[in-house]
């Protein structure tokens, strides 16, 4: 009895010596990750990915905003970083990572945001910065790279949008990928040559609607050729 105190004992501490080795800042806290899933998904409802009418049996998220948002899983102990949406991913076993969002009502407010998230990030030695391609002036992505993690900010200037993402590296390679960029917010999508993620090809025939919508387009333009 007493060895298998000493083992559960063990295993704590090395859960907590996880949890604090995903990030050496303290102004940066990814608890949430090791939360179990029950912790976070609760009574909530559970949605499972999809992509039109494919559906990823492996992962789901659930949907987390304002009170549900427990202090402790803010990822940032500054109180002018609170996210007031999140969208939590699990597999079947554990969280692999999350997205959220933080409100702001204004350019200025928005681009103070993006500032501080910047800093964080840059500040903190676990992560190194990623090399993105530049594809439109008003979307602004950043990335990182820790030897667990992969972090993303994203900042849209024209609705004062200011988004964070994180999942863990060894997931990728299970994600088909339309639905990872449709989830995460293109993350990894617009890397140089030098750090590209290749993900498995998600292959979809069109959607219902999208068949109708051609076959309706094909008809006017048949009945525009015919009148000719």
């Amino acid at each position: 009895m007493i060895k298998i105190k000493n083992i559960l004992f063990l295993l704590s501490l090395l859960n907590l010596m996880t949890v604090s080795c995903q990030s050496k800042s303290e102004d940066i806290n990814l608890s949430i990750l090791n939360e179990p899933i029950k912790n976070v998904a609760g009574s909530k409802e559970i949605y499972p990915l999809k992509y039109r009418d494919f559906i990823d049996s492996l992962h789901s998220r659930v949907v987390l905003q304002e009170n549900y948002i427990q202090d402790k899983w803010q990822p940032f102990i500054n109180d002018k970083l609170k996210l007031n949406y999140m969208d939590v991913y699990f597999n079947k076993e554990k969280i692999i990572g999350f997205k959220g969002s933080f409100e702001a009502n204004s350019e200025n407010q928005a681009e103070n945001l993006y500032t501080k998230l910047l800093n964080n990030f840059s500040s903190d030695k676990a992560f190194k910065k990623i090399v993105l391609n530049s594809i439109d002036p008003n979307l602004k992505f950043n990335e990182w790279e820790s030897n667990n993690l992969i972090v993303g900010t994203k900042y849209e200037k024209p609705n004062n949008s200011v988004s964070i993402i994180v999942i863990y590296k060894n997931e990728l390679s299970s994600f088909y990928d339309k639905i990872f960029y449709s989830e995460f917010l293109n993350l990894t999508q617009f890397r140089d040559s030098n750090s590209q993620i290749k993900f498995k090809e998600l292959k979809v025939s069109p959607a219902k609607d999208d068949k109708n919508f051609y076959k309706e387009k094909f008809k006017e333009l048949k009945n525009e050729y015919n009148k000719k």
